[in-house]
């Protein structure tokens, strides 16, 4: 069965019970007055299509204790803002986030190794994206149509790319000096117009965000040199 859709009856805010272990399969896509989500810290898994299309959805922490965000989970939610992802995940799936046009902010753990095909495509008002040292792979448009992308930093080695993963965008990309892997043949536009630059070692100052009522605490970490952010 098709299924429930609760935007038949105008709700704009859910608060899901502690207990509650997975958002399933679809669970509010198109849920289009739909603006806030709670979810309980039992929460671990959200899968495909969990809260696609909820275009007026533009509050919600992800608990720390999730593990696993399945593909299109967030793909066309235009309203949001921020995304801080879960140390636990290790891998952004297919279009997860895309076409989430207003998102600016994408925090990744260090869990992070892969980054799937089309995971942040078109997401038009992201600036920077700083990719953990783990992040092995970046599929195919990952980054597409990102037009306002204009930094983005790489802490570890070299990752196997996909095709035209920065179409459309360009940008400077920063990754590590005396990185061997970082070769001259790898350092290609990838169907955008990028600038590779060769970072110092940075010196990072922490500053802390405490959590409120509805946003989860976090820690931003700022090169006291360059004011690059970790």
């Amino acid at each position: 069965p098709a299924p429930w859709k609760a935007q038949q009856v105008n709700i704009k805010t859910v608060v899901i019970k502690e207990g509650v272990t997975s958002i399933g399969n679809s669970a509010f896509r198109e849920c289009t007055s739909l603006e806030r989500v709670q979810l309980p810290e039992s929460v671990t898994v959200i899968e495909t299509y969990a809260f696609g299309e909820c275009s007026s959805l533009k509050n919600i922490v992800l608990p720390a204790n999730v593990s696993s965000i399945g593909s299109f989970a967030f793909f066309g939610c235009s309203a949001l803002t921020k995304m801080d992802i879960p140390a636990g995940v290790t891998t952004i799936e297919a279009v997860t986030f895309g076409n989430c046009s207003a998102l600016m902010r994408v925090t990744l753990p260090g869990s992070i190794t892969g980054i799937g095909q089309e995971a942040f495509a078109y997401c038009s008002s992201l600036t920077e994206i700083s990719l953990p040292s783990g992040v092995t792979s970046i599929g195919k448009h990952a980054f597409s149509g990102c037009g306002y992308l204009s930094n983005i930093t790489f802490w570890g080695d070299v990752p196997v790319f996909g095709e035209d993963v920065f179409q459309g965008v360009s940008a400077t990309a920063y990754y590590p000096a005396n990185n061997t892997t970082w070769t001259a043949d790898v350092k290609q536009n990838y169907g955008g117009n990028i600038t590779w630059v060769s970072t110092h070692i940075h010196t990072f100052e922490s500053v802390v965000t405490p959590p409120t009522c509805t946003e989860q605490g976090y820690t931003t970490y700022t090169c006291t040199e360059c004011g690059r952010v970790k």
